[in-house]
């Protein structure tokens, strides 16, 4: 039998080889139970939401807004179909009391979950929120999961991270794991927008939050303050000011990656020979537009109570034609209101002034009207020169004045002296009539002096 030396060199090689599948096994091993995917980024301060279940993520969110102030009502999710949920940062809401609601903060936000449409409303000059200021479109949570209800705002973040792996700019928490906030964002980047959920703007679509248009939601931030009211109601009426539509984001397009409404200044759709577009038909809104009637020589506003709101939802300029009417003169005027937005979207509504003149002339006769009969060889001329009249603060002349003197001229002819009543009237340009106002006049046929009545209406 034949016998083999051991080999010191080819035993260390074996150990280490050993030791080396040990150590490779062991970094797996601790790598799979981390979990990390370096992909998912978390914001600082923030636990790794990637790292997360759907519920372990919502039940942090709650944990950040937890407080029973936070919340003027809420109907019950099992009720009205609604869930809780955060999203890649979405939940829509509208509303339905506005105009009994009184607070301190300048705007009330009305969330429509079934028209997909945001409209907010500052205050009347009684406080009350009835006045429409700003709409937006949006896209609230899937199947319901956008709570109803009367929620107050609290906390707001630059950026946010949201369920999924992705981040929502301009995030203002409604209540819970709800927010408003941008379309979502793959990474913690402006150019990282996902343009796919953007071009679903206006169409349920996120996980609960309310998503907006970058440009709309900083506008919330900016000028909502913290404790803002926010109803979450579902109506087919849009709202007032209707739903705006949101730009469409061409897939191919190098500049994918950014909101077009984003103000940034490094936003390439700024400096773009191609911006996201618009159809045609989504011109701009103009409201407020009605046939009018005025009276004649009435101060007289085109504009009051006009205004247009584009497709994003911002007020624009209106301008009308003929930019002025003379009211001084009755009669129809034909207007045209029109309201141009960025992208040259034009809107168009007529309307018909009509300037009236109902208002009746006013009538004064001066007192003590004494007549000679070397006078009344023209009575009516003696008279006019104590009466006066006028049609809207214009002077109206003797021919629009009618006088009843029978009884006077009946005297003056008889030569009987004494003291005879009298009537007189205005008649302006539209027909419209003066109170008729009696006054008496003292005939004196010898010269000598009497005493003459002081005019009164009738």
């Amino acid at each position: 039998m034949k016998t083999y030396r051991k080999n010191p060199r080819m035993i260390l090689g074996i150990a280490a080889g050993v030791i080396l599948v040990v150590l490779l096994m062991a970094a797996v091993v601790i790598n799979h139970s981390k979990g990390t995917n370096p992909s998912k980024e978390a914001v600082p301060g923030d636990e790794t939401d990637t790292q997360l279940s759907e519920e372990e993520y919502y039940e942090k969110e709650e944990a950040l807004d937890e407080s029973e102030d936070n919340v003027l009502y809420e109907e019950d999710p099992a009720e009205t179909g609604a869930g809780t949920g955060t999203e890649t940062g979405e939940n829509n809401g509208t509303a339905g009391t506005t105009g009994t609601v009184r607070t301190e903060k300048p705007y009330y936000i009305k969330v429509n979950r079934q028209a997909n449409c945001v409209t907010v409303y500052g205050k009347d000059e009684s406080g009350a929120y009835t006045v429409p200021v700003k709409a937006m479109v949006c896209s609230v949570g899937q199947n319901g999961r956008t709570p109803k209800g009367v929620f107050k705002t609290s906390t707001k973040y630059a950026w946010r991270a949201l369920y999924g792996g992705v981040y929502g700019q301009y995030a203002y928490r409604i209540h819970g794991a709800i927010l408003f906030h941008s379309v979502p964002y793959i990474s913690q980047t402006k150019d990282s927008l996902e343009y796919e959920e953007y071009n679903k703007l206006g169409q349920a679509a996120s996980l609960g939050c309310v998503r907006l248009s970058c440009a709309d939601a900083k506008w919330l931030i900016d000028n909502c303050p913290s404790g803002t009211t926010v109803e979450i109601y579902d109506s087919i009426d849009p709202g007032p000011l209707g739903k705006p539509s949101a730009a469409f984001v061409d897939p191919y397009s190098p500049n994918r990656g950014w909101d077009p409404t984003d103000p940034d200044e490094n936003n390439p759709w700024k400096y773009s020979s191609a911006p996201p577009t618009i159809s045609q038909v989504n011109a701009p809104t103009i409201f407020g537009v009605k046939d009018l009637q005025v009276e004649r020589t009435k101060p007289l506003d085109l504009l009051a109570g006009v205004y247009a709101i584009d497709s994003l939802g911002n007020i624009i300029n209106v301008t009308v034609s003929p930019e002025s009417v003379d009211v001084t003169k009755t009669g129809l005027h034909h207007l045209t209101y029109t309201a141009v937005d960025c992208y040259g979207n034009r809107a168009n509504v007529s309307a018909v002034l009509e300037v009236l003149d109902t208002t009746p002339p006013t009538i004064r006769v001066e007192e003590g009207i004494v007549i000679t009969k070397e006078a009344a060889a023209d009575i009516r001329g003696y008279l006019l020169d104590y009466i006066s009249a006028e049609d809207s603060g214009t002077p109206l002349g003797g021919d629009d004045i009618v006088l009843e003197i029978s009884e006077l001229e009946n005297g003056i002819n008889g030569g009987i002296s004494g003291s005879y009543t009298c009537s007189a009237y205005a008649i302006d340009a539209t027909g419209n009539e003066s109170a008729n106002v009696t006054f008496t006049v003292l005939f004196q046929n010898d010269g000598g002096e009497g005493e003459a009545g002081e005019g009164e209406q009738k």
